[in-house]
């Protein structure tokens, strides 16, 4: 399965936005990105997507892209 995160103007720590992750059929798996907050002078929301792909076990191409907000408030 493949992973990909748009940090939405943020830092990736890893320095990868798409990762490659092995998932047995009938399971799931979790991923951890760290993101780098910048210093804000007011609170700032940031969207971020991410977009799943894979092959089923049927050979079908899939994919799947959910989002989340993340609020930062300034220092």
């Amino acid at each position: 399965m493949n992973v990909h995160i748009d940090p939405d103007g943020l830092f990736v720590i890893d320095g990868r936005n798409t990762k490659q992750v092995d998932v047995p059929v009938n399971s799931s798996s979790t991923v951890t990105t760290r993101l780098k907050v910048p210093s804000l002078l007011r609170k700032q929301t940031f969207d971020i997507p991410v977009s799943l792909s894979w092959v089923d076990v049927n050979g079908v191409a899939r994919s799947l892209s959910r989002s989340t907000s993340i609020t930062v408030l300034p220092i």
